[in-house]
């Protein structure tokens, strides 16, 4: 299998973060001021994930993670259930998990992540448990999530962990039932755990520009820069970016561009979840 290496969506974020204005308040997202109106990725190099004889492969997730050096790369297997370990030259270095209930095994990873020590941070929302490994595949510990489930749920398959906090974006049970009459968007965004499955808080909230869309995605999409003690958090479909203090949970700015092309996405009605019957409404004929 040949993968390039890729850059993350969070580097266009980054671009998007150091090419528009902070200035909190009211906010012109058309006329917000860039700095690099033409930011370009050029590709760096790319690699075969080399396999072991005595390891198959079957479908890995499109997304991968890195650790802090960017020495070792980690790949989910949505087939076998195993985390696949590489260099960056493809050699497979380790490989953990595989399908099952045990302490080292995985019935469904929804979000995973190194952190900065190089334990490998993984949530299987099939088992709803919290399992870190080690560098050398080792389970450092196993537990369940207080209040997954309960007062929120797990919605991002982003996952950030540092200094024994882990960051996840939920969307709070109240407003489950996404509609204009549970005012989802009031949502806190993010739950915070430790290393032994205690939430410690929920922070930040959703855009509050979804106030004023009737259909809409609004799966979180966020930045943990935890040395700089900040927080960047946007949506699938949305130009708008809002920049959060982590100590205070105080919003700092909120800032975007929106181009022109952004309005065939921002008013149309089947990009949510509409009901099945207009859903179907929208499907080319069969006849």
């Amino acid at each position: 299998m040949n993968l390039i290496k890729r850059i993350s969506q969070f580097f266009f974020l980054a671009l998007f973060i150091a090419s528009c204005t902070e200035k909190e308040g009211e906010t012109n997202f058309n006329k917000s001021e860039k700095v690099n109106a033409n930011p370009s990725l050029q590709k760096l190099d790319s690699f075969t994930i080399q396999q072991p004889d005595s390891l198959t492969f079957g479908n890995f997730r499109e997304v991968f993670q890195t650790n802090a050096d960017n020495s070792r790369f980690a790949f989910y297997d949505k087939v076998t259930k195993h985390m696949v370990i590489t260099n960056t030259q493809g050699k497979v270095l380790s490989v953990w998990g595989g399908k099952g209930r045990g302490p080292k095994e995985l019935m469904q990873v929804f979000a995973y992540n190194f952190d900065e020590h190089g334990n490998l941070v993984v949530y299987d929302n099939r088992l709803l448990r919290l399992k870190i490994y080690s560098p050398e595949g080792e389970v450092v510990n196993n537990v369940r999530l207080e209040e997954e489930r309960k007062s929120h749920f797990i919605g991002a398959h982003q996952l950030y962990a540092y200094d024994n906090n882990i960051y996840v974006g939920i969307l709070e049970a109240e407003f489950v039932n996404i509609s204009e009459e549970t005012a989802w968007w009031n949502s806190q965004l993010l739950a915070v755990y430790n290393y032994d499955g205690d939430l410690l808080s929920r922070m930040v909230k959703y855009d509050p520009s979804h106030a004023e869309r009737k259909y809409y995605r609004y799966t979180p999409v966020f930045y943990v820069d935890s040395q700089a003690g900040r927080i960047f958090s946007t949506h699938s479909y949305n130009f708008r970016i809002q920049k959060w203090d982590i100590a205070s949970g105080k919003r700092l700015a909120y800032f975007g561009h929106k181009p022109q092309a952004f309005k065939a996405y921002d008013q149309s009605n089947i990009d949510g979840p509409l009901p099945k019957k207009e859903r179907l409404s929208y499907l080319p004929s069969q006849g």
